[in-house]
């Protein structure tokens, strides 16, 4: 018995140490196939494939014990499904390959060791845990994350010396097999990898919970696997359109894809899951550092000129911060366990509802997170693609008419749908009510969107986010031109946003007028994808562009203050934008008409143009307009307004990763310090409506009441 004890300890330490090793000889393959020509995307693809055909038997196998129980499959789950593939396996691997084919595997397996650390900020982010810093659990998990962080920056910014110099041993394994790429990108793939593992932690925080719903962990790696796969071909389709880069071309290439999908597809997880039951959810992840031993191990054995002192240093600081943070968490459930054992007995059991209720709620407050960044992504690409549009002939004004016609056919029917339980009680369609529309319409629809896109045509993406984060300073310049709200700067909310308005201001300025050197100077890698994408245009009208997207922002602000009185009056949110979106058209075409004189313009003579025009309506005019309106509803009037400067890292990002002599460092930090005036207007928001709330509550009056609130007290 003690024999069988001690193997049953010592087997999965052998296979987690052997599935580590494994795991860097792979990505060594993986990284030598890539620098030789093969695409990442296509990579990806045919690994995906190939571990879902065998994923799939597998896992039905493994759970055919449970068939007289079998969990339902709903849509909530599909979805849950959906978004595991595409996070989780679409998104994190092509960062992740990408993020390799322009570092190595030294770096791959530093910033793996930063899971824990984005784990334990999306928890805070998502309210999971709260930051007590006199528990003991949490300050060794804040010391961990900073030590994580010092060594992630060691491991991107500093190389150092080479620790094997090149020599004239082993020059024919250096042309078999490829370790480090040249330094010029190595900035570029820190940042991609760093993003892949955030996507990694993301998807984590949805799988967890959808294994608590349906209890068959096999298979819901193979459902992912297989939208993964559907999703990741898709993507690769798009990217990769030259059928050549599809074809297998040498034997090697072939043996390393089954190999990736036999081991990292098939192999690897069902040992995670069999051990995770075996020995607990942390066992696995305490074998993640033992990668970085095998990278500095291989690195120094077979590979000279590939491997400096920064990236271990730094990846070893990195595998002590992993550790601290884990430990962390196990001082963490310690303690709340020793919590639980002190309370009543009643409180130390969890009702099966109430497990039920926490998971729908976690799932409640992460949906919507991803949702929105996911939104402002979008957004993103699509300004990319519109300025491309625009900069290779096509007009504003046209491509306004198009977005916001094919944009009203969809909202209206959908307006009525979602309004048709309030048909017994419509409300009155009156003449102010209609002239209120006509100016949303107008300033809201024709005034912004003409000054917008006009204003990208001058500029660039990262302009529109810097000069799109002055609507809160608009909004409040506007409040008190219009006494909606009293200057009296003894109160601590006017006082931040006081300040929130003049950090603004002064990143405006800064985004405007001062340009600075080049992010990303020109290089000759990407050359083709500055073909087709555009993202910067010529300094000469830059600040014409700043301006007309300044007005777009006022425009909008403008709109924004008409609306919320018209919802007041008529609250019913998407009716009112639909009527807004058909007068702004109407509106749009007749000044397009007026401008666009030439029946050219109005002609789509690129299929792409058309593509560009069907997702810009869809998610800009009708998706994106029913997510804010839900969430609003769901999660109150500030929740969405919260993820607008993720545009200034998606932006950020598309440009560097994608475009050189696109971006400028003045750019970049005006754009985050009006990202920053952003926030703090907002919290001088917040902390206005707690002044409001505690002086309503400690007055005799009700003049300060809302006068609903007043009505129903009268009576």
């Amino acid at each position: 018995m003690e024999a069988k004890t001690k193997m049953s300890e010592l087997l999965p330490f052998i296979m987690m140490v052997i599935m580590e090793g494994w795991t860097i000889g792979l990505t060594i393959f993986a990284k030598t196939a890539i620098t030789n020509g093969m695409s990442p995307f296509v990579f990806i693809v045919y690994t995906n494939a190939l571990a879902t055909v065998i994923l799939f038997p597998c896992s039905f196998l493994s759970h055919q014990d449970d068939r007289k129980e079998r969990p339902t499959f709903t849509f909530s789950l599909f979805m849950r499904f959906l978004f595991l593939g595409f996070i989780g396996i679409t998104m994190a691997q092509s960062f992740l390959f990408l993020g390799l084919s322009y570092s190595s595997p030294i770096l791959v397996c530093a910033m793996g060791q930063l899971i824990p650390t984005f784990n334990f900020l999306l928890s805070l982010i998502l309210r999971k845990t709260e930051l007590n810093l006199r528990s003991t659990g949490i300050q060794v998990q804040v010391i961990g994350i900073l030590v994580s962080i010092m060594g992630a920056v060691l491991a991107e910014f500093f190389k150092g010396p080479l620790i094997r110099p090149s020599s004239h041993h082993l020059k024919q394994t250096n042309q078999l097999l490829v370790f480090s790429s040249t330094p010029e990108f190595w900035l570029l793939g820190g940042a991609l990898l760093a993003t892949a593992f955030f996507s990694l932690s993301l998807s984590n925080f949805i799988q967890k919970e959808t294994v608590q719903q349906y209890p068959e962990p096999m298979k819901v790696v193979s459902y992912c696997s297989l939208i993964g796969t559907i999703l990741s071909a898709v993507v690769s389709c798009i990217v990769e359109r030259d059928i050549i880069a599809w074809k297998i071309k040498r034997n090697k290439d072939l043996i390393l894809i089954l190999l990736t999908a036999l081991v990292g597809g098939v192999i690897r997880p069902n040992i995670q899951v069999w051990l995770t039951r075996m020995k607990g959810p942390l066992y696995v992840s305490l074998f993640k550092p033992f990668g970085i031993a095998f990278a500095t191990t291989f690195g120094l054995c077979f590979f000279s000129n590939s491997l400096h002192y920064g990236s271990v240093i730094g990846a070893t600081l990195l595998g002590m911060g992993y550790y601290t943070v884990i430990y962390g968490q196990i001082k963490g459930n310690e303690e709340e366990t020793s919590c639980d054992d002190s309370s009543d007995s009643l409180d130390k059991k969890i009702p099966l509802l109430q497990e039920k209720m926490e998971a729908k709620t976690k799932m409640s407050e992460l949906l919507p997170f991803i949702m929105m960044v996911i939104m402002e992504g979008w957004t993103i690409g699509l300004t990319i693609f519109a300025k491309t549009a625009i900069t290779n002939g096509m007009s504003p004004f046209v491509f306004i008419v198009y977005t916001n016609a094919l944009a009203t056919i969809i909202l209206f029917p959908c307006s009525f749908l979602s309004h048709q339980e309030d048909r017994k009680q419509r409300l009155t369609f009156t003449f102010s009510l209609f002239m209120r529309l006509l100016f949303i319409g107008l300033i809201g629809v024709t005034m912004t969107q003409a000054f917008l896109f006009l204003g990208l045509s001058y500029s660039s993406p990262i302009l529109v986010c810097a000069m799109s984060h002055l609507i809160p300073t608009f909004n409040f310049l506007l409040s008190l031109i219009l006494r909606k709200t009293e200057l009296n700067l003894r109160s601590p909310g006017i006082q931040v946003q006081v300040i929130g308005v003049l950090v603004s201001i002064m990143g405006a300025v800064v985004a405007e007028f001062y340009k600075g050197p080049l992010v990303r100077p020109s290089s000759h890698h990407l050359r083709q994808t500055k073909q087709l994408l555009l993202f910067s245009s010529t300094p000469e009208f830059w600040l014409l562009g700043g301006a007309l997207l300044a007005a777009a922002s006022f425009s909008l602000s403008i709109s924004n203050f008409i609306q919320k009185e018209t919802l007041e009056q008529y609250p019913e949110p998407m009716k009112v934008v639909s009527y807004s979106s058909l007068i702004g058209t109407i509106l749009s075409a007749t000044v397009s008409c007026i401008v666009e004189r030439d029946i050219n313009a109005w002609k789509i003579k690129r299929n792409k143009d058309l593509i560009l025009i069907l997702l810009t309506a869809l998610v800009g005019g009708v998706i994106r307009s029913n997510v804010q309106v839900w969430l609003t509803r769901t999660k109150g009037p500030l929740y969405v307004p919260l993820f607008k400067p993720f545009g200034i890292a998606f932006a950020t990002t598309f440009a560097v990763c994608f475009f050189s002599n696109s971006l400028h460092y003045g750019s970049v930090v005006g754009t985050t310090i009006v990202g920053m005036g952003y926030y703090t207007v907002m919290y001088g928001q917040v902390k206005g409506n707690e002044e409001e709330t505690s002086c309503d509550d400690s007055s005799d009056s009700l003049d300060k009441k809302i006068p609903l609130l007043q009505e129903k007290m009268q009576v």
